[in-house]
């Protein structure tokens, strides 16, 4: 049995600034707690949220780490929640053969590391839930599901990056410490700098491709590295220049007054449907570095509202995305 050598508790919201009388705290904290309520009323009993059943899609109960950080360690409401998701998941919607966590019934690479951290989250918390023989088989079987790194799908190596830090953090398992170390070799070798090595990206395109910048996938995998940084930024310099390089990069494509992100650039099905910028929803990328600086003061306010009001408008689309993207788009910060 592994012994448990990290408790690490997770805080929970973007660093405190005020805006108008309001702080970053104030609102996210009032958000999140609109969105947790609505997701109860989306609970099964059996152990899920939404249609994760119906669909079998994993998605639906990545929601284990919002609730994580809305528990009360007097109350074990949100915990017995938790726990129930887990185990319906590992017993329900996680592939017997290849060990992934499903996304419309197809066991995913990205969704399994998602699951994961969730599920190391919640552990730093709870670490006799990793005594349970169960979770351990579940855990080790998924990880196995992620061992090799993607060619050239950079989201997906930077999930399993994340998840691996995180697992290794609250079990000291020295399995995910060999392959989190895989990853990361992986990882800064495929980094693209631009001409003037101050800026640059992770490639989601093969190396045959001449363009191999996504530039909407740059949110993707910074919101990423936020959180692998959280815990490790004083023991991986290397991994934090690139992060700030691909900060530089994504700046140089936002557009200000409006929070719009340039994709003209980008490969993609934006040049067929001329497509120019497209809308951006990921505040937490900003609050955590010193692009928040260009932010005029007067705009600020605005800018967190009108992201709220597009990732509300994305769920009546998507409706998994609450469930799994809350946390990464508005709720991760960087100590």
């Amino acid at each position: 049995m592994n012994k448990i050598c990290s408790y690490g508790v997770l805080i929970c919201f973007i660093q405190s600034f005020n805006i108008y009388g309001q702080d970053i705290n104030t609102i996210l904290d009032a958000y999140s707690t609109k969105k947790v309520d609505y997701l109860e009323k989306t609970w099964c009993h059996e152990g899920y949220w939404g249609e994760a059943k119906e669909k079998k899609d994993n998605r639906f109960n990545e929601a284990i780490l919002i609730y994580s950080l809305k528990e009360n360690f007097d109350n074990d409401y949100y915990k017995l929640r938790i726990r129930k998701a887990i185990f319906f998941s590992i017993r329900h919607l996680q592939d017997s053969i290849t060990g992934g966590f499903y996304e419309n019934n197809r066991p995913n690479h990205v969704r399994t590391s998602l699951f994961l951290n969730a599920i190391a989250t919640v552990i730093s918390k709870h670490p006799e839930i990793y005594e349970n023989l169960e979770v351990q088989s579940s855990i080790h079987r998924a990880v196995k599901f992620i061992s090799t790194p993607q060619e050239f799908s950079s989201n997906h190596n930077l999930a399993a990056l994340m998840s691996l830090s995180k697992l290794h953090e609250v079990t000291c398992d020295n399995v995910f410490a060999d392959l989190l170390k895989e990853y990361r070799e992986v990882i800064i070798k495929d980094f693209i700098f631009d001409q003037d090595y101050k800026s640059g990206y992770w490639p989601e395109a093969p190396k045959r491709w001449k363009n191999r910048l996504n530039v909407p996938y740059l949110l993707v995998q910074l919101m990423f590295v936020q959180q692998y940084l959280q815990t490790n930024k004083k023991e991986d310099e290397k991994i934090d220049k690139l992060y700030k390089a691909q900060l530089r990069k994504l700046s140089s494509l936002v557009n200000y007054k409006n929070f719009t992100l340039d994709v003209r650039q980008s490969y993609g099905k934006f040049k067929n449907k001329d497509i120019k910028f497209i809308k951006f929803s990921v505040p937490s990328i900003f609050f955590n570095s010193s692009m928040i600086d260009r932010i005029p003061l007067d705009n600020r306010k605005e800018f967190l509202l009108k992201c709220l009001e597009r990732f509300d408008n994305d769920i009546k689309k998507y409706p998994a995305l609450l469930n799994s993207d809350l946390y990464y788009r508005f709720l991760i910060i960087n100590k």
